[in-house]
């Protein structure tokens, strides 16, 4: 091999792994409100989609992997509003399972942090 190729292949080599990384950290980068961090890289394009976590989310890949599967086309109309629950709820546990994946204590519980869609009983790991 000359110099060249040497040079050009590490060069490749070099702007592959930035290309790769910066993909990943800019799919999973997104975390203007609390949401679960991605392990895999998600798709490049813009498509949104509002989570029932009143979240929007870039495209569906990246609602499923935040652990939403259940969302409409397009941007939510509210986000990341500061959820205070000034109110308070009542603290019986009569658990139910939220659509991002979570467990909350009751359904009070889970509209005050935002999740609309859930289902009676705690989630299954």
């Amino acid at each position: 091999m000359n110099q060249y190729s040497d040079f050009l292949n590490r060069t490749m080599r070099l702007a592959f792994s930035l290309l790769f990384t910066s993909l990943v950290v800019l799919s999973c980068d997104k975390n203007e409100c609390e949401r679960k961090n991605c392990k895999d890289a998600i798709p490049l394009y813009y498509d949104p989609v509002c989570g029932c976590d009143d979240a929007t989310y870039s495209n569906p890949e990246e609602a499923e992997c935040h652990g939403i599967e259940n969302y409409t086309k397009g941007v939510c109309e509210k986000e990341c509003e500061e959820k205070t629950c000034e109110g308070g709820y009542i603290e019986i546990y009569d658990p139910v399972c939220g659509c991002n994946g979570a467990t909350y204590s009751n359904s009070a519980e889970a509209e005050c942090k935002g999740i609309t869609s859930y289902t009676q009983g705690e989630c299954e790991d």
